[in-house]
């Protein structure tokens, strides 16, 4: 397979984030009638790897999220998945607030990367997705 492009990539996020793949779990009646969330979302991954989120944010209306929301997959070059390639850093559960009157907000996730899973100097992509939003970055494990 050739290798995976950013376009492809997100195409494929997208696909998994509507099916529910990226998801612990199944979704419950609960999830389903939260609110979408209206603002642009984006993943970075540092050299250090360290993982953040940005939330660029339209001022219409104060929202909010759980940090258990959040569904995480890690791809390789090719677009398969990497099963294990993320750990749970046990973190309690945190709410993410989007209030109008900022225009960015930053949040962070609960999980970081296990190395064990993969392999050095490969690219990978990290894909995330919250409610109706997804987003990924591109990476090269260390």
């Amino acid at each position: 397979m050739s290798e995976l492009n950013r376009r492809d990539a997100a195409k494929l996020a997208a696909g998994l984030a509507v099916a529910g793949v990226l998801g612990a779990g199944e979704a419950s009646a609960r999830e389903t009638e939260k609110p979408r969330l209206d603002a642009v979302f984006h993943v970075m991954v540092n050299a250090k790897q360290t993982i953040r989120f940005r939330f660029d944010l339209p001022g219409k209306a104060d929202q909010s999220f759980e940090s258990e929301e959040y569904r995480y997959a890690v791809l390789d070059k090719d677009g398969i998945e990497v099963r294990k390639a993320l750990m749970i850093l046990g973190l309690n559960v945190h709410t993410t607030q989007l209030p109008k009157k900022e225009s960015v907000v930053e949040d962070y996730p609960d999980y970081m990367f296990d190395n064990r899973h993969l392999k050095s100097g490969e690219e990978y992509y990290l894909v995330v997705s919250v409610r109706n939003l997804t987003a990924l970055a591109k990476f090269k494990a260390p």
